[in-house]
């Protein structure tokens, strides 16, 4: 809100891509992204997000992140199995590829503090570790998709082993 009411922008938008959606995006001089969503079927899985902002003085600024990249800084959140990366994978995602292109854009002392402030969610400077191969197909579903698969009986690590 804060962004749109900085006065610079006219338009920002983000999107998500699926697997059996019409989706291109091409570098270059003449940056573009064509996106057609499927919409007399399923449109499968997320394979990218994206976001587009166009200035008052007629720039128009991108951004592009794959699945993989996504799930970089999802790993680096503090919630993110469970909250709304469990629960709204597609919001979390257009959310993840507007404060990469929010850094690109004109901004203002009062913007920047707001983006700091959601920094703090997440834990940045941590290393990411590869993730574990999936051991199920359900595994391999929540992997890909981000939907959040029932635990097992939860573990008590607080509790003294059991002799």
């Amino acid at each position: 809100k804060k962004l749109r009411n900085s006065g610079e922008l006219l338009s920002i938008s983000a999107h998500t891509a699926h697997e059996n959606d019409h989706f291109e995006y091409e570098l270059g001089d003449e940056e573009k992204i064509i996106h057609k969503p499927r919409l007399d079927g399923p449109r499968g899985l997320v394979i990218a997000a994206y976001a587009v902002a166009k200035t008052k003085d007629g720039g128009i600024y991108r951004e592009v992140m794959s699945v993989d990249e996504i799930e970089k800084i999802r790993n680096v959140s503090r919630a993110k199995d469970s909250g709304p990366w469990s629960q709204w994978y597609e919001e979390m995602a257009r959310k993840t590829v507007l404060r990469r292109l929010m850094k690109r854009l004109p901004s203002s002392a009062d913007l920047d503090s707001l983006v700091e402030a959601d920094n703090e969610t997440y834990d940045l400077k941590q290393a990411v570790a590869p993730a574990a191969a999936p051991v199920s197909p359900m595994e391999v579903l929540r992997a890909k998709i981000g939907i959040e698969v029932p635990p097992q009986e939860p573990m008590d690590t607080d509790a003294p082993a059991e002799s």
